[in-house]
């Protein structure tokens, strides 16, 4: 990161979204990804801050107990959400692994909606997002326990709060937050 994320961006309630290019260096993919996340982590909070991840694997900020945070990558982008509110983000990458699991993900009304690749790589941002809002046993059923429209995690409501998209590479990028 070179003077900044590629993108930096307020969220209601004093939260912020940020997302950046992971550089493409020699080594393995998940610590070139965990490097990108701790390069903006580094970029909003300052060198000294330390993530830390709870026994469900959720990330929390040791230093900040009152910073909700989430954390996504792609094979080129890593994102954070944080916000003084329980936050979700994904971001993806169009692929055709998404046809294939979509019908275990996305409920028959939602498959009927979604039958172009950038309408499933939404619905399963959207989704993936909300699941990391709320996770959980229930949650992990996705197609039956989580819903697009309205935005529900196993009956609870949530609101997204910012969806894009990035190119070159291309990308989705969705948060929900939890605005109580």
């Amino acid at each position: 990161m070179n003077g900044g994320p590629l993108t930096d961006m307020p969220l209601p309630g004093r939260g912020r979204l940020m997302a950046d290019y992971i550089p493409e260096t020699p080594g393995e993919r998940q610590e070139r990804s965990r490097g990108a996340v701790m390069a903006l982590l580094r970029y909003a909070f300052g060198p000294d801050i330390v993530l830390e991840h709870r026994e469900d694997g959720a990330p929390f900020l040791p230093g900040y107990p009152d910073v909700y945070i989430s954390i996504s990558h792609s094979r080129h982008y890593a994102a954070v959400a944080t916000a003084p509110y329980a936050v979700g983000v994904d971001i993806e990458e169009p692929r055709e692994q998404l046809r294939r699991v979509a019908p275990r993900v996305l409920s028959d009304r939602e498959l009927a909606m979604c039958t172009e690749l950038p309408q499933l790589l939404r619905a399963w941002t959207i989704k993936e997002a909300l699941y990391k809002l709320h996770p959980g046993r229930e949650a992990c059923d996705f197609r039956n326990n989580i819903r697009i429209a309205p935005p529900t995690v196993t009956g609870l409501r949530a609101r997204i709060i910012h969806e894009g998209d990035l190119m070159a590479p291309e990308a989705h990028i969705c948060v929900v937050g939890d605005l109580g």
